[in-house]
């Protein structure tokens, strides 16, 4: 509006100061004009929200009229550095003093990091074929332009080594799809705990030895290469992309999630064909996909009659009512956020569901059909965007079903089976893991190419 000539003026809730800025910034806005109400306006009656507006129309109609300069917001601190050398009485010393600097200006993800010296930093460009101002991908939330060398200076923090960096640069890529950027945007930037989860497949798992037996999803040595790709993907979006706490990620609680799990699938051990084979890749692929979680479910099993009764008890996990695909605002907007599962399936259990005649796509439909629940626990969250008309008009109907009814109509969690994936991962006991996702996932190849 203001580019064809019309003046605007955010109105903001208390405390999103700095993600407006940064937000106007990363997306090209003319003006960075905003007044600040104390609440959200989420969960405020009409009269709640009048009240705390009146008091900001003045502000806002000088804004309009350009007749009033706000005064200068001391925003965010820039993240652009010239080289730099610390200097104490001992190594040890200065290691620390270059931590504390980094860490004040938030730079680090809150663990002690590595120094990104020219040295490190030219020894991972040695597993690129490319140079260092070769622009990988355009990241999200805030559009920041990922060069090759940005990239390794992120890497070296992590203490990442030189092979490492193809699948670094993949997970880069499948974050920055044009296809899906708005929608990951959204999920980067929302205020509920959405987290990125990344799976690798095909030879370079094992080349590099990323775990995905026992204890893949969490700390550990055995979770080495895990952790230090994890950490330089999230230094990446952090310093790179902008995705910084109460800055572009918004988060109301947040969510260990966001020391981001990175895994293989362990496909010795699976039944069925791995994840990026059923995705279309060729075996001898090696690909990384990129999921956005919002929370899990540890699915204590305890032991199983056969095959058969075995998948009727993980489906009755279906995750209640962790679902909003009746909402407008995600169903018929532009930028639809489909919602579905994630399901980590143990070797314990694969085995057992193959031998039943279940191939991964047949048990995926099966979680489908089987994980419904009472209507009357999927609407209740939406019962307020129903009053404000942003449910979608083919489930309006359901608020209508008398009480009874909506507790004995039963709905699938998931709107359609194809948003369930499979993923074999684990060993040794029969533990299951499911997670809500928030976008498609996506896949992408890993080469040594930025691009």
């Amino acid at each position: 509006m203001e580019r064809a000539g019309t003046p605007t003026v955010v109105i903001a809730s208390a405390g999103f100061e700095h993600d407006i800025l940064a937000t106007a910034e990363a997306f090209g806005m003319p003006t960075q004009q905003f007044v600040v109400v104390p609440k959200v306006y989420n969960n405020l009656t009409v009269e709640e929200s009048i009240a705390q507006t009146e008091p900001v129309v003045d502000e806002l109609m000088l804004l309009l009229q350009g007749n009033r300069d706000r005064d200068a917001f001391d925003g965010p601190a820039t993240n652009d550095a010239s080289d730099e050398s610390f200097t104490a009485s001992d190594g040890r010393t200065s290691f620390e003093v270059f931590n504390l600097t980094f860490a004040q200006r938030n730079w680090t993800d809150g663990y002690p990091v590595w120094p990104p010296t020219p040295s490190r930093v030219a020894r991972l460009l040695d597993g690129v074929e490319g140079r260092g101002s070769d622009v990988v991908c355009v990241l999200p939330p805030g559009n920041g332009e990922a060069t090759v060398a940005k990239v390794a200076a992120n890497a070296a923090m992590a203490g990442c080594e030189p092979e490492d960096m193809p699948v670094l640069m993949a997970i880069l890529r499948a974050v920055a799809h044009r296809e899906q950027r708005s929608v990951l945007r959204l999920g980067l930037m929302s205020t509920s705990a959405h987290a990125p989860l990344v799976v690798v497949n095909g030879p370079v798992a094992k080349q590099l030895g990323i775990n995905g037996g026992r204890c893949c999803v969490g700390p550990g040595q055995q979770n080495a290469v895990n952790t230090r790709i994890s950490r330089a993907f999230h230094l990446c979006l952090k310093n790179i992309a902008r995705w910084v706490p109460g800055l572009m990620d918004m988060d109301s609680v947040g969510t260990a999630r966001k020391n981001i799990v990175v895994f293989a699938e362990n496909e010795d051990e699976s039944p069925w064909e791995p994840y990026h084979v059923s995705q279309g890749y060729a075996p001898t692929d090696s690909t990384v996909t990129v999921f956005f979680t919002s929370g899990e479910w540890d699915l204590s099993i305890q032991g199983h009659v056969d095959g058969h009764q075995l998948a009727k008890a993980i489906a009755s996990y279906s995750g209640g009512n962790n679902n909003s695909y009746m909402m407008g605002v995600f169903g018929d907007h532009p930028h639809q956020v489909p919602l579905g599962r994630l399901l980590i399936v143990v070797p314990p259990h694969a085995g057992p569901l193959a031998e039943a005649g279940f191939s991964k796509q047949a048990f995926e439909r099966f979680l489908w059909q089987q994980g419904k629940e009472p209507v009357a626990r999927l609407i209740e969250p939406l019962r307020k965007l129903y009053a404000d008309g942003e449910v979608r008009k083919e489930y309006e109907w359901l608020f209508d079903l008398p009480p009874e009814q909506q507790w004995t109509e039963r709905l699938p969690v998931i709107e359609r089976p194809e948003e369930y994936s499979v993923v074999v991962a684990g060993s040794v006991r029969a533990k299951n893991m499911l997670m809500p996702t928030r976008t498609h996932p996506e896949t992408e190849l890993v080469t040594a190419t930025p691009t």
